[in-house]
């Protein structure tokens, strides 16, 4: 996967579970988690207003909101502020550059909103990609198989049953649970998936 880093009403879409729960406890969890989402998806208003807020940042390239505002890290990373720090840092000519490409203010402005359910079983939060800037034509040969045509934010959904990718999953929310927030995971560049290979 190529990272840069977090107009459909239609259901979130996913890969659905591989694997079985290993636990009655694990499956009300995965459930729970399930539901949340399903409900998060439906608030499209608020997910256009994240959006924007969080291209805003990377326009100004304000490393230090960002690094509060990320989820590039999953859980059992050591020391994932520094890591998080140096990546926007390393990237953030880049990362502003794309940025820039978004019209925040146009009136069509994330009009497609692409959710992905959770897979708990791969330790993946929910997502949502929302395409940007202009679209661009495909590579060639070859192209055919490879997608975004425009560039994507990632944006993961950071709850109280799953706050963390590959991090525990809860079947309720723990005491002191944070409200979920939608967290910035990547930009993701024109052309630079394939969809004959599954999720990277």
């Amino acid at each position: 996967m190529v990272v840069l880093a977090c107009a459909s009403n239609a259901p979130a879409q996913g890969l659905g579970p591989s694997v079985e729960p290993s636990s009655p406890e694990q499956g009300r969890a995965w459930k729970a988690l399930q539901k949340e989402f399903a409900e998060v998806s439906q608030g499209e208003a608020q997910v256009r207003a994240e959006a924007r807020r969080i291209l805003r940042l990377l326009q100004k390239g304000d490393v230090d909101a960002l690094v509060e505002e990320c989820t590039m890290y999953d859980a059992s990373a050591k020391d994932r502020k520094e890591l998080t720090r140096k990546f926007l840092v390393e990237n953030k000519a880049d990362l502003m550059k794309r940025a820039k490409l978004a019209d925040l203010d146009a009136i069509d402005f994330a009009a497609q909103l692409q959710f992905r359910s959770p897979e708990p079983e791969a330790g993946m939060p929910g997502e949502v990609a929302v395409p940007f800037g202009p679209q661009l034509a495909a590579p060639k040969p070859g192209g055919r198989h490879l997608y975004p045509e425009r560039n994507e934010l990632v944006l993961m959904w950071s709850g109280p049953y799953m706050p963390e990718a590959n991090g525990p999953v809860h079947a309720k929310p723990q005491p002191g649970a944070k409200p979920g927030r939608w967290r910035f995971y990547q930009i993701t560049k024109p052309y630079s998936l394939d969809r004959n290979v599954g999720r990277l």
